[in-house]
C-alpha cells in the first residue's frame, strides 16, 4: 500500500479518497437492503421476518468494511467473503423464502477483489483470488450453500471469471496508474536536467567572460608597467600616474580571477574569448529588439561613473536576458529598461507589458533559462534578483549589483 503524504494536497487527496469510498458503501448499502428480503418485504413478497432482519444484518456487516479498502485491502476482502459466506448458509433455512435471496453480497466482495488487484503487486492479488475462489468453491462442494450448483465443474469458468474479472482491472488500474505516474518521474527528471545543463552552459559563458576581462586587464598591467619603467626617471609624476593605474586595474584583475576560479571549480567552463559588452552599449541592444518587433524605452538615472567591468557587463548580459524572455513569451509589446547608479549599488530593472503567466509551470516557463542564467550571475556577485508578476499586469525583472569600494548606508 502507498505511504500516505504528508503534504496538504496529499492529504486532500487521502480525503476526497475516503468520502468516495463512504459514499460507495452507503450507496451498495441502499441497493442490497431494496434488492433482498428487506425490499420484497417492501414490493409485497411474503419473506420470513428473520429473513429480513438477517438479511438487514448482513447487508451492513458487508458494506461495513468497504471505506477502509484502500488502506486494508486484503482485510477488507476477507470480511467480505465471510460474510457472503455465512449468508449463503443461512439461507437455506428459511422456508418460503425466494431463491438466491442473498446473492447480492457478492457485491462487496467484487468491490474487494478489484481494490486488491489495484492496491496490491499481482502476486498477492492472484493470491487473494485464487483464495477466495478456493474457498468458494469448497463451500459448495461441501454443499452448505443453497446456491450451491449440482456440478461444480460446470460452474467452475463462471466462478473463475466472477473471481478473476474484478481482480484483474484493479490490476490493470494499477499499471495505468504508476505509469502514468513513472512518466511524470520521467518529464521531471528531464526537466532537472535541463536545468542542470542550463546552469553548466551559463556557468562556462560567464566563466569566458571573466576570461576575456582578465586577459584585457593583465595586457593592459603590462603595457602600464612599460610606460611606467620609461617615464620613471624623466617624468615622475607620470610614473606615478601609471603605477597607480596599475595598482586599480591589478585589484580589479585579481577580483575578476577569484571569481572565475570559483566558477571553474564548480563547473568546467572552456575559456574562448568573447565580445566585451557593457552598460555602454545598451542603445544597440535596445535598438535591435527596437527592429525585432519590441517598443522599448530606455532610461539612465543617477550618477554616471566607471564601474569594474565584469559587473558592468554582467548588467548588460541581465538586460538582455529580459529582454529575449519578453520576445520569447510574450511577444511583440512595450518594454520599459531602466538603468540606476545608486550610491552603493548599480540597479537594472525590465518592465513588460506582456500577459502575465496564470499557472507556476507558465511562469517558470516565462522565466526560461535566461532566468537560470540572472541567477548564476547575481549570486557571483552577491546581488539580489527579482522576477514575476507584475501588479499592474506584465512581467518584472529587477537585478540589484553592489558596487565594491561605496559603503553602504547604515
Amino acid at each position: 500500500m502507498p505511504a500516505s503524504g504528508s503534504s496538504p494536497a496529499a492529504g486532500l487527496r487521502h480525503g476526497l479518497e475516503r468520502s468516495r469510498d463512504a459514499l460507495l458503501a452507503g450507496a451498495l448499502l441502499a441497493w442490497d437492503l431494496w434488492v433482498s428480503a428487506v425490499g420484497l418485504r417492501v414490493r409485497g413478497e411474503q419473506v420470513p421476518d428473520g429473513m429480513v432482519v438477517t438479511a438487514a444484518v448482513l447487508a451492513v456487516a458487508s458494506c461495513a468494511p468497504l471505506p477502509a479498502r484502500r488502506n486494508r485491502p486484503l482485510a477488507v476482502l476477507a470480511a467480505t467473503t465471510a460474510v457472503m459466506l455465512a449468508g449463503f448458509e443461512l439461507a437455506p433455512t428459511f422456508a418460503g423464502a425466494p431463491d438466491q435471496p442473498l446473492a447480492w453480497l457478492v457485491l462487496s466482495v467484487l468491490v474487494a477483489l478489484a481494490t486488491v488487484g489495484d492496491r496490491t503487486r499481482w502476486p498477492t492479488a492472484a493470491a487473494a483470488a485464487a483464495g477466495v475462489l478456493v474457498v468458494v468453491a469448497l463451500a459448495q462442494l461441501l454443499g452448505r450453500a443453497r446456491t450451491a450448483p449440482a456440478d461444480l465443474l460446470d460452474q467452475l469458468p463462471l466462478l473463475t471469471l466472477l473471481v478473476g474479472g474484478p481482480t484483474a482491472a484493479g490490476a490493470v488500474v494499477r499499471h495505468r496508474r504508476e505509469a502514468a505516474r513513472e512518466r511524470e518521474r520521467a518529464l521531471a527528471r528531464a526537466a532537472r536536467d535541463r536545468e542542470r545543463r542550463a546552469v553548466v552552459e551559463e556557468r562556462a559563458r560567464i566563466a569566458r567572460e571573466l576570461h576575456d576581462i582578465v586577459a584585457h586587464h593583465v595586457s593592459s598591467i603590462v603595457v602600464q608597467a612599460g610606460a611606467a619603467h620609461r617615464a620613471y626617471d624623466d617624468d615622475g609624476d607620470g610614473a606615478r600616474s601609471a603605477l597607480a593605474s596599475i595598482r586599480a586595474t591589478g585589484s580589479e584583475t585579481l577580483v575578476a580571477m577569484r571569481r572565475l576560479l570559483g566558477i571553474l571549480r564548480s563547473a568546467d567552463g572552456a575559456a574562448d574569448l568573447a565580445p566585451q559588452a557593457g552598460l555602454a552599449q545598451l542603445d544597440p541592444l535596445v535598438e535591435h529588439f527596437r527592429q525585432l518587433g519590441l517598443t522599448v524605452a530606455l532610461e539612465v538615472s543617477g550618477q554616471i561613473r566607471s564601474i569594474p567591468v565584469d559587473v558592468d557587463l554582467s548588467a548588460y548580459r541581465v538586460v538582455q536576458e529580459a529582454l529575449t524572455n519578453v520576445l520569447k513569451h510574450a511577444g511583440p509589446t512595450a518594454v520599459a529598461v531602466a538603468v540606476r547608479y545608486g550610491t552603493w549599488f548599480l540597479e537594472v530593472r525590465v518592465d513588460d507589458d506582456g500577459p502575465v503567466p496564470t499557472t507556476p509551470a507558465a511562469a517558470a516557463a516565462a522565466g526560461g533559462h535566461g532566468l537560470i542564467g540572472m541567477r548564476e550571475r547575481m549570486a557571483l556577485y552577491a546581488g539580489t534578483l527579482h522576477a514575476g508578476a507584475r501588479r499592474g499586469g506584465g512581467w518584472t525583472v529587477r537585478a540589484r549589483f553592489p558596487l565594491p569600494g561605496a559603503e553602504r548606508p547604515a
